[in-house]
């Protein structure tokens, strides 16, 4: 009988069999310390189980394996001491002590017969048919439902008290099945209906609109959803429930394809998820099909159909600024010698490089979290992402090496530890960590972690609200502050510098009419960093004379102070300084390289240094 004062002995089956542990109803729980649900190294005992049924199975992996198991029944916990043997119950049931507290169902002889018959039955039962054993340890955990079995296939519908519940039914059903012989659609009290057929679909049109229609499963993943597809010409979605295993998963990888796309559509039919459309590059191909590998089983089972690439335009010309000529000097009282001041560090512009890697202020950097992840995302100011850790398989380290900007993938190695939402969590990690300024995202095993800076507050707000449309994320830990304004600063004007937009007439101080929209842009970024002193500096090639060069480069930088000021920016901010070319940052040697060296750079420096 039941006591819950009591700790009861039970050898274990060993050698051969399974020791079948029978109780009155249906068991909330079980917990032990060295017992799994699969073989491994630490276990010393394997063990059967699914909630809410009234039996469970338990065998020793290990001779001298020992152990004590809480049994949670009925609101009380039971303890049972297992111990590895020779000699085991083969059968155990327990049975409700009349004079035990609470409501008990009688124990009369017929009913442990009955128990001992269907224990005798079940090792035969679990070995010769195994999917209608699952199925009934399904029905009888749901609320209500049906099983069958016609043609050789299994069906079983139903519904459940939550989505949490039904979630883990399935995944407990599917784990024990031959999933290709089943038909499953069960729903939860708290769900949206089942819809036959369950279908979805994205469509972008050659304008790079996207049409949403078909069935999401709540409210919070229509607006996700709608966010990841971008531009979004329409949305028709309902909510329906009866979705396939990994859905959402096949859903971000289809909308990650279709962005690489020039029009096409990603489309789930009720049985299978398919890929159409043209890309405009061999190279846009290539990033579709890799964005796939996310999708389950790595996109294996998808239908694709990608047309050849559209043929790419010839660029542009584009049209170089002429090398300054000699000439005479002017008037020694028309030079202007820069102010014997140091010099302040300069963000340099030049045509061909990327912009110059500043070192930000230490209190102005993401704080890093101390503890160990599995996988890794960090993102530094003016760099790329880098990743490293475990991923689940080698398709997806291809991918998020293509989300992540087509960074290097070779710190990441293979594990089929993660869990079955990895993917999709380290997606949406991966994607938001590039729209920050700088930061990182971290896995320990459990929960992530996510902290950067947003270059405003505008899109901070925005961050933290695409990320709050995301239910899983109610489990990650963020923090996302944004960049103080004049860091914001630096980093646009140094992006803005080394695309040298704004040019001059030859020989000339004049700067072009096509500059315009340059100086706009320039005058734009200037203005989000109201209180911070800007140093505008000219400099020129090694052609013609010293004094002359010098007297062009500050000419130069003050035309475009007149040009800031005329376009709202504080005149008491700026100081033009000229370099001449005292300051080459390349070869004067070559065409290039004195282009590179006629150019305006930047210095911003915080509230009027």
């Amino acid at each position: 009988p039941l006591d819950e004062f009591v700790i009861y002995n039970l050898p274990i089956a060993f050698k051969s069999g399974n020791t079948i542990v029978l109780f009155p109803s249906a068991i909330s729980a079980l917990y032990a310390k060295s017992i799994a649900v699969q073989e491994q190294p630490n276990a010393d005992f394997l063990i059967s189980f699914t909630p809410g049924n009234y039996y469970f199975t338990v065998r020793a992996l290990k001779r001298e394996a020992e152990d004590h198991l809480t049994v949670i029944y009925n609101r009380k916990a039971y303890v049972i001491h297992l111990s590895a043997s020779d000699k085991p119950f083969y059968t155990v049931t327990f049975f409700q002590d009349a004079t035990s507290r609470g409501p008990a169902r009688p124990v009369v002889p017929e009913r442990l017969l009955s128990l001992m018959d269907k224990a005798k039955a079940y090792p035969l039962f679990q070995k010769d048919h195994p999917d209608a054993l699952a199925g009934v340890d399904a029905l009888l955990a749901l609320d209500e439902g049906t099983l069958s079995f016609a043609g050789g296939n299994w069906s079983l519908t139903g519904e459940a008290a939550t989505v949490k519940a039904r979630d883990a039914l399935k995944a407990a059903l599917v784990g024990a099945i031959d999933e290709s012989k089943w038909q499953i659609a069960l729903q939860a009290k708290d769900a949206a209906p089942v819809v036959t057929p369950f279908t979805w679909s994205a469509v972008k049109a050659d304008n790079g609109r996207v049409s949403l229609s078909g069935y999401v499963m709540t409210d919070e993943l229509r607006r996700f959803v709608a966010v990841r597809a971008g531009q979004v010409a329409s949305d028709t979605t309902e909510l329906g429930s009866g979705e396939p295993e990994g859905f959402m998963a096949d859903v971000l990888a289809g909308l990650e394809a279709l962005s690489h796309l020039k029009s096409g559509s990603v489309t789930y039919d009720g049985n299978q998820f398919g890929l159409v459309g043209v890309p405009a590059t061999a190279a846009d191909r290539d990033a579709a099909l890799a964005a796939l590998g996310s999708a389950t089983n790595a996109g294996t089972a998808w239908a694709k159909n990608l047309a050849e690439p559209v043929a790419a335009p010839e660029p542009a010309p584009v049209e170089l600024l002429e090398p300054e000529p000699k000439v005479e000097a002017p008037p020694a009282t028309e030079a202007t010698t820069p102010p014997a001041t140091p010099t302040p560090t300069e963000v340099v512009a030049t045509p061909e490089a990327k912009p110059a890697e500043t070192t930000p202020a230490a209190d102005t950097q993401a704080t890093p979290v101390a503890r160990t992840f599995t996988f890794e995302a960090s993102k530094a100011r003016g760099g790329e992402i880098a990743l490293k850790g475990t991923v689940p398989a080698d398709a997806t380290r291809k991918y998020f090496g293509v989300i992540a900007g087509g960074v290097p993938t070779g710190e990441m190695t293979v594990s089929s530890t993660l869990p079955a939402d990895f993917i999709t969590n380290a997606d949406l990690g991966i994607r938001t960590l590039g729209s920050l300024i700088d930061g990182s995202l971290g896995f320990d095993g459990t929960t992530w972690v996510l902290e950067g800076q947003a270059a405003n507050a505008e899109e901070q707000a925005a961050t933290l609200a695409a990320l709050s449309a995301v239910p899983a994320t109610k489990s990650w830990q963020t923090t996302i502050t944004t960049l103080p304004p004049v860091e914001v600063c630096k980093d646009k004007v140094g992006a803005f510098a080394t695309r040298n937009a704004i040019l001059f007439q030859s020989d000339s101080a004049q700067i072009t009419d096509g500059s315009g929209p340059a100086l706009d842009e320039l005058a734009g970024y200037l203005k989000t960093c109201p209180e911070a002193t800007v140093h505008v500096e000219g400099h020129t090639d090694a052609d013609g004379d010293e004094t002359l060069n010098m007297a062009l480069s500050v000419s130069r930088a003050e035309a475009v102070v007149d040009a800031l000021i005329t376009r709202g920016v504080g005149y008491e901010r700026l100081y033009a300084i000229g370099y001449g070319e005292s300051l080459p940052i390349a070869s004067n040697d070559t065409r290039d390289g004195k282009q590179a060296n006629r150019r305006i750079a930047f210095t911003i420096l915080d509230e009027h240094q």
